[in-house]
């Protein structure tokens, strides 16, 4: 083999390998801005992490002693997001997904628009905030985020003291 052949083979394999590596250091990037929004909330509240999980562009945590969740999310546009839910004030959780129907010649099927966690309180069980996990105008498809809500309806109503099948009777499933 000559020389040249083994430079090409090595630029070539570098050109394959390098845009990989600069995805993993963006989303590791990524999440530590998410772990520092975070932290930042949990240092003024003074909590502990008893539960943290990651996905895409959004970070969520509780605190199950005091009762609260955080939440940190960095859109497409570099928007930063961070709340904190005081679960004491909160009766249930709900998942909400919008979606519309795409139809076509093979068929037709739904297209998820948007996915939240929606938290009542028990006055007039009022709707006291809601947390956008999932936007169509913001990400391009949905990754993992519909499984994260799930699961952390499940948790949060696991936290409050609701059971999953009251808090899923009035489920909100919206299509267009």
């Amino acid at each position: 083999m000559s020389i040249e052949m083994l430079v090409l083979g090595a630029l070539l394999t570098a050109i394959c390998i390098v845009p990989f590596g600069l995805m993993a250091i963006g989303r590791r990037k990524k999440r530590e801005q998410l772990l520092q929004l975070i932290e930042n909330l949990r240092q003024a509240e003074g909590n502990t992490f008893t539960n943290v999980e990651y996905c895409a562009d959004i970070l969520l945590a509780t605190d199950e002693q005091k009762k609260h969740l955080f939440f940190a999310k960095i859109t497409k546009d570099g928007v930063q997001t961070s709340k904190c839910v005081d679960l004491g004030q909160v009766t249930r959780c709900e998942g909400f997904k919008q979606s519309h129907v795409v139809k076509n010649e093979n068929g037709s099927y739904p297209v998820v628009d948007r996915l939240e966690l929606r938290f009542f309180g028990s006055k007039n069980d009022q709707q006291l905030i809601k947390l956008e996990l999932y936007n169509a105008d913001e990400s391009f498809k949905v990754d993992s985020e519909l499984e994260l809500m799930n699961r952390w309806e499940e948790t949060v109503n696991l936290v409050v003291g609701q059971s999953r099948k009251s808090a899923s009777k009035g489920k909100a499933i919206l299509q267009v």
